[in-house]
């Protein structure tokens, strides 16, 4: 057994390091594409319900890390856990940031 994974190892051309190195950044970049595919997802699915991530919220309604998070506690806003991230009701962010225009 040990001689197949020294053959596959001189094949390959690569050290143990570099393999190791090689599987992070794949596992990274599917992660990064499987984030990608989820929020296209999301976008269009039958009740059209928008999911924004905090940084998307943060930035698109100039709102405070801690004012963001006082609504997910209050429950003021509906939000998911997706990939231990939260993601933000769109609708519901526009519902109240519009209350307190009126």
């Amino acid at each position: 057994m040990g001689e197949n994974i020294t053959k596959e190892k001189e094949v390959a051309g690569l050290s143990m390091n570099e393999l190791i190195k090689m599987a992070k950044n794949a596992r990274r970049d599917l992660a990064w594409v499987r984030d990608e595919l989820y929020n296209e997802y999301v976008k269009f699915k039958p009740n059209n319900r928008r999911w924004i991530n905090s940084k998307q919220v943060r930035d698109q309604f100039s709102i405070s890390e801690s004012t963001l998070r006082r609504y997910r506690v209050e429950h003021k806003i509906r939000f998911k856990r997706i990939n231990g991230k939260c993601k933000y009701s769109y609708e519901d962010l526009m519902k109240i940031l519009n209350q307190g225009k009126t």
